[in-house]
């Protein structure tokens, strides 16, 4: 659940319907509107969203995936993480952007999925932190501004697979 600039207060859910879910309370959670989905695509799969620094933006990262033939999920729709912001408390979502992908060996993916994701926003730095099986844990750092570089589905789609160039700048 997360608190809003308005006062009010939004509650997003996992679903096996394909789309993170909606409810919202207006009266410090005493009541909450009828659940309805959001158009972030995701599958069976816990909801990341999170405030920015701003204290008004609302970052949501998501898998950007859904089969409906596998409702509760698959391994691979679990594998990619894309950002998408709000600025209206989650009413309405920019574009998708591709954040990162995890590596699939023989259709599964050797550390699980990339499903439980935490971020950190320390002013102008992002911090983003997947835990892997309990061994190992992934730190990614980038900066807020970097996110409107990251690609969107159409823009990796017409991306020339070679060169290989980096998403986001790599630091010395």
């Amino acid at each position: 659940m997360l608190a809003l600039a308005d006062g009010s207060a939004a509650l997003f859910v996992r679903t096996a319907e394909g789309h993170i879910w909606e409810t919202r309370s207006t009266d410090d959670g005493r009541t909450w509107s009828e659940p309805k989905p959001t158009p972030l695509v995701h599958p069976d799969a816990p909801p990341m969203v999170f405030h920015l620094a701003d204290g008004l933006t609302l970052i949501a990262l998501i898998h950007n995936r859904y089969d409906p033939g596998s409702p509760h999920f698959k391994i691979s729709d679990r594998n990619e993480i894309w950002a998408t912001l709000s600025q209206d408390g989650g009413r309405t979502w920019s574009e998708p952007r591709f954040v990162f992908a995890g590596i699939l060996e023989g259709g599964l993916a050797p550390y699980h999925s990339c499903s439980y994701v935490d971020l950190l926003a320390d002013g102008p730095d992002l911090h983003l932190f997947l835990g892997q099986r309990g061994a190992q844990l992934l730190h990614l750092t980038f900066r807020e501004t970097d996110l409107a570089s990251l690609p969107t589905k159409a823009e990796l789609l017409n991306r020339s697979l070679s060169p290989v160039q980096p998403l986001l700048p790599i630091a010395p």
